[in-house]
């Protein structure tokens, strides 16, 4: 079996209305964590709105394993909110929507003639969000990008697929990550209360699912993942997995 190998590619942009891009601090627990796993890792960081920084990251990367490309994770993204469309500025929305979905698109390009090129198929995994299933309002630009990457998504595994390369979106719902967990949204969603504390804002998002969690954990993503990553869905493409608790029912 091959040493498991990644490429991780952050990247780093302006914050909108979210708590802020991930850290170097971010950066470096993730490329900490994979050689005690028994990985190997090229880490480069690269704003994915820029092709030419995607593609020379990529090709850089993949030289130092060999050139082959097998799984490929597009999970980039920002979240803004807090208004609503009549009040979005176009800074916010260019922010969001180049980030979200033309980083996507851009991954996707750079990956998909790769896994042409080295003609041994592959996996395409977008993260996409429960948001991009249903509307949601006070996150416009990001609902947006989300419902576009569904159709990238699908236009790609039609094109690719040809190639033995399939392509898959993930829709989590909120997961617990300091993109949700910090006081922005609390009080987005309980506007109404002076200091909204994080028990409160549980108690509300737990109404929301008919499976009565509060959100879904990074590593139930992870999980669902691995497995569209896996052998054991090779003949799955144009799907679009939903990790959200029942949240898209309602």
């Amino acid at each position: 079996m091959r040493k498991p190998s990644t490429l991780l590619i952050d990247v780093s942009t302006i914050g909108v209305r979210d708590p802020g891009p991930a850290t170097e601090a971010d950066l470096q627990e993730a490329i900490a964590q994979v050689e005690p796993a028994g990985g190997q890792i090229v880490a480069t960081k690269v704003d994915v709105r820029d092709y030419a920084g995607v593609e020379k990251a990529l090709r850089e990367g993949l030289e130092k394993f060999g050139g082959r490309l097998d799984v490929v994770s597009a999970n980039a993204g920002i979240f803004a909110f807090g208004a609503e469309l009549v009040d979005i500025t176009d800074t916010e929305w260019d922010e969001v929507v180049d980030t979200d979905l033309k980083g996507v698109f851009h991954t996707v390009k750079t990956a998909g003639k790769l896994m042409i090129e080295a003609g041994n198929g592959g996996s395409v995994i977008i993260t996409s969000s429960a948001a991009g299933i249903k509307g949601t309002q006070n996150v416009g630009a990001y609902t947006s990008a989300k419902h576009a990457i569904v159709g990238l998504m699908k236009t790609a595994a039609l094109e690719l697929g040809r190639h033995h390369i399939r392509v898959n979106t993930l829709h989590p719902t909120s997961v617990r990550t300091k993109m949700i967990l910090n006081d922005a949204p609390y009080k987005l969603f309980l506007p109404d209360v002076e200091n909204p504390t994080i028990e409160q804002f549980d108690d509300l998002f737990v109404q929301m699912r008919p499976i009565p969690v509060a959100g879904v954990e990074s590593e139930d993503v992870t999980n669902a993942l691995m497995s569209l990553a896996s052998d054991e869905a090779r003949y799955f493409t144009g799907a679009q997995l939903k990790v959200d608790a029942g949240f898209t029912l309602r």
